[in-house]
């Protein structure tokens, strides 16, 4: 997957699939923004989602912007 770390990050047209843990990871990211992407299918290992495994996560992170995504079978 990815990480996001730090202030006023662009993510745009991202393609974020198949991953085994997390699709898109944010921590500290004030003013992130994820746009136009696809998150599709993350997780495939089947991790807890309610602690660490999903599709998308920005927790400790103020101002997050989502946009125009698609989001779809992540676990």
């Amino acid at each position: 997957g990815l990480s996001v770390m730090g202030r006023n990050a662009l993510l745009q047209r991202i393609t974020s699939r198949d991953n085994a843990y997390i699709g898109i990871h944010g921590h500290l990211a004030d003013g992130f923004t994820l746009r136009d992407s696809v998150i599709k299918r993350n997780n495939a290992a089947g991790f807890d989602a309610w602690h660490s495994g999903s599709g998308v996560k920005v927790p400790t992170s103020r101002g997050v912007n989502f946009w125009n995504n698609e989001s779809s079978d992540n676990r």
